[in-house]
Order: C-alpha cells, then sequence, then structure tokens
C-alpha cells in the first residue's frame, strides 16, 4: 500500500519512492550536511538536499515503511 510521502513524514534507508512522472528510486544512504539532511538514491554519489518545505504532495512511498 503506498502513502505520501509527506504524511509518512520521516525518511528511512530502504524506503522506494515514486514522483510523479513514475520515477521509482531507492533510498540508500542518509546523512547530514549541518542541518540539512542529504539522501542518497540507488547508490548515487551524488546526495539529494533534502527539504520538506518543497516536497511535492505527489511523491509517493512504495516500500519500506514499518
Amino acid at each position: 500500500m503506498s502513502k505520501r510521502l509527506i504524511d509518512v513524514g520521516y525518511l528511512r534507508v530502504g524506503m522506494v519512492l515514486q514522483d510523479v512522472n513514475g520515477n521509482k528510486g531507492t533510498i540508500t544512504e542518509l546523512g547530514w550536511l549541518g542541518e540539512m539532511p542529504l539522501v542518497h538514491i540507488n547508490d548515487s554519489p551524488n546526495p539529494v538536499m533534502w527539504n520538506w518545505n518543497t516536497l511535492s504532495p505527489d511523491v509517493m512511498v512504495l516500500e519500506g515503511m514499518e
């Protein structure tokens, strides 16, 4: 059962996310740069700086919620 990530409210290694265009990615690492969460998707060496305030409400969590 999928849920909107904004409703889930947290990130976890192993979560499978899907954007509005149907692109899927798995969170493979979480880190921090000061106060900003860094999220690695599909083992990418280039993390995404995560900002909950600009998160699209259409991003879904497909797997990895407990």
